[in-house]
């Protein structure tokens, strides 16, 4: 599912028939790949579009990036993240052997997910405070960073989630 755009405009299409289709490849088992909005869709509420509903299967919403300042320069960060970052797996991504150590990936985002239960983090990145860049659950992997941007990284990502 990739991910470019708001997710109010993405809940708007969901709740025209497309949120059933979602549902229905997850409840095969087959596997599900979000990239982006295609992470954020998967919780049930966004701050950046308000009374606008995701899908819910994940318990927790989307809240705006509160920025901060570089630790090394002391700069303020700039909203959206844009450019290259660290993505730390977490012991689960490491078993599913998706991510497989800490890697350097691209992202363009000013929102990031806060999801209830922290088994399902896969990943967390340092923006000023840390933020979680994917999940993962049975058939699902989700990643707040794009890899089809993120060059050998994201290239080999991919190819683990198809082999998986």
């Amino acid at each position: 599912m990739p991910g470019q755009g708001g997710f109010g405009d993405c809940a708007r299409a969901l709740s025209e028939g497309f949120a059933s289709s979602i549902l229905a490849h997850l409840a095969t088992g087959r596997p599900y790949l979000g990239i982006c909005l295609g992470l954020q869709i998967l919780f049930g509420s966004s701050e950046e579009a308000p009374g606008c509903a995701g899908l819910g299967v994940f318990e927790g919403h989307v809240a705006r990036l509160p920025g901060g300042r570089d630790l090394t320069t002391g700069a303020p960060l700039k909203i959206p993240h844009v450019g290259w970052n660290v993505a730390e797996p977490t012991r689960m991504a490491e078993r599913m052997q998706l991510l497989t150590a800490t890697e350097y990936f691209y992202f363009v985002h000013s929102f990031a997910v806060v999801p209830r239960e922290g088994r399902i983090i896969a990943a967390t990145t340092d923006y000023g405070p840390s933020f979680v860049s994917a999940v993962a659950q049975d058939n699902i992997f989700a990643c707040q960073f794009h890899p089809e941007k993120s060059q050998h990284a994201g290239l080999a990502l991919l190819e683990r989630f198809l082999a998986s």
